[in-house]
């Protein structure tokens, strides 16, 4: 490994451990797949969901429950108080079969917080 991989894992190994520790924080039974499509909608709002599957290769089951999980209901089936109430689906303006994915209020809240972490405070 030369020095400047060294100087940048040094960099970032902290910041991403401090990240995925303030998912755990936010919700202890965040999965990785939750993670990863929270910062998927975060980067990229509007997204529908078959974008999701796309970009994460999830099943279609597998997409439907994380998403689920991310917004206020929850997942379908589990004996839960909720979901995370981070991301709501909108109509899609253009096609109203269709749903797009934005963070909400409590989701871009959240994403402030994550941000903050990842410049180093």
């Amino acid at each position: 490994m030369d020095t400047d991989t060294r100087g940048e894992t040094a960099f970032w190994l902290p910041h991403t451990v401090e990240l995925l520790q303030q998912f755990r924080e936010f919700n202890p039974n965040a999965t990785v797949n939750q993670v990863l499509t929270f910062l998927l909608i975060a980067g990229k709002p509007g997204l529908n969901p078959k974008d999701i599957l796309q970009e994460l290769g999830l099943s279609d089951s597998g997409q439907s429950r994380t998403v689920a999980a991310l917004t206020k209901r929850g997942e379908p089936g589990r004996s839960n108080n909720g979901g995370w109430d981070v991301v709501e689906a909108r109509e899609d303006p253009c096609d109203l079969r269709y749903k797009q994915l934005f963070l909400t209020r409590k989701g871009e809240m959240f994403l402030s917080r994550l941000s903050k972490t990842m410049r180093g405070r």
